[in-house]
């Protein structure tokens, strides 16, 4: 796992000095507790995709573009990746982009939303405003959105 993380380390503009240290923090800022030299390939799936938001801060990049990081996990480990994500501009100052389906975590993680339906931007704001958006309601439940100009006419 140390290696992993360390090769995003390695391609970062941080001095090579500090690879040791930044990827032992990087893999304590996640949560992960498990011996650094374990092979990725022996963990869990929540374990592995801690591993990836590590090589995701490690570098300290400005900008992390998660794309449904708990995708599949139970609650309690979505819960967790919920507290990592929302710890990160905090940790490394950095803006975190999250592309999810999941609106209980997006609604955990995230100030402000946008939504798109088929490309198109149907609504963007503040988080709790855009989930009580009808047509975000709409598309999200699946249903087609009513065209207001022909309801209208």
């Amino acid at each position: 796992m140390f290696d992993n993380v360390a090769m995003i380390h390695e391609h970062s503009a941080l001095p090579r000095t500090t690879r040791r240290a930044d990827t032992l923090e990087a893999i304590s800022f996640v949560g992960l507790d498990i011996d650094p030299d374990r092979s990725v390939g022996t963990l869990g799936a929540a374990e592995r995709r801690l591993v990836e938001v590590a090589r995701a801060v490690v570098g300290r990049p400005r900008l992390v573009l998660l794309d449904e990081p708990a995708a599949g996990l139970p609650e309690a480990e979505t819960a967790h990746m919920g507290d990592v994500i929302r710890s990160i501009p905090e940790k490394s100052g950095a803006l975190v982009i999250l592309v999810d389906h999941d609106m209980s975590l997006v609604s955990a993680c995230c100030g402000v939303t946008s939504v798109l339906d088929f490309g198109r931007l149907i609504a963007t704001g503040p988080t709790a405003e855009v989930l009580r958006n009808e047509n975000v309601i709409r598309a999200y439940l699946g249903t087609e959105m009513i065209d207001e100009t022909a309801a209208t006419a």
